[in-house]
């Protein structure tokens, strides 16, 4: 079984990939990171990876489906991840509801999110590939998934810039690309860390659901 991630940043790949590994067991090498790719120009030469990817190009690929199409064609390639945050979701046409205070309230108000940004990947691709995509829906940010790493909270979606605010809890030196984020969010590639993760942010314990569902109950 092969999975694919169509993200909107490597560092976001990074995370996902570990998550894939905590809740499927599956190897590292059989994880495609289609989007972004890394690419070399000018600013290679100073050593510095460049990526290609963001939100316009995960909607992109959503639309242009080809590179859906020419993974899935192959037995043994199952499951495509679509990521997403919710931050800018305003920005591909998501009317979001007023983001709650209660801890109750924001667990609903997560599932709700998702499910709206879901409701655009389908648009985007005309409701093809059901049974097909996975989706790795972060309210606000991939960070607030990884806030759970480094101390107890109920919901770590309730702070508004969990970028800035992991920084401060990290505990550790990082920087935003693809293997400091592999590194950070490692434990999140073990069953009991990452069940534990989830119960502290909701869109994160939502993808992980779906991911037993679609992948190993299937």
């Amino acid at each position: 079984m092969k999975i694919a991630i169509i993200a909107e940043g490597r560092d976001d790949q990074a995370v996902i990939t570990n998550i894939l590994k905590g809740v499927l067991a599956i190897e590292s090498a059989n994880i495609i990171c289609l989007r972004p790719e890394l690419a070399s120009d000018e600013t290679d030469l100073s050593g510095k990876n460049t990526t290609l990817g963001g939100m316009s190009r995960v909607i992109n690929e959503c639309k242009e489906k080809e590179r859906l199409d020419m993974f899935l064609a192959f037995a043994d390639q199952e499951k495509i991840v679509i990521h997403l945050d919710t931050a800018e979701a305003h920005e591909f046409g998501v009317v979001k509801p007023t983001k709650p205070s209660g801890i109750p309230e924001l667990k609903e108000y997560s599932l709700q999110l998702r499910n709206l940004v879901i409701e655009k990947v389908r648009e985007w691709t005309d409701g093809e590939f059901e049974g097909d995509l996975l989706h790795a829906i972060a309210v606000e940010e991939t960070e607030a998934w990884l806030l759970p790493l480094f101390k107890e909270y109920k919901e770590s979606a309730k702070s508004a810039n969990p970028k800035e605010k992991m920084k401060r809890e990290a505990g550790q030196p990082f920087s935003f690309e693809y293997n400091s984020f592999l590194k950070l969010s490692k434990d999140l590639s073990k069953p009991k860390t990452l069940e534990k993760a989830c119960k502290g942010n909701q869109s994160l314990k939502l993808f992980v659901e779906e991911c037993k569902v679609m992948v190993i109950n299937e």
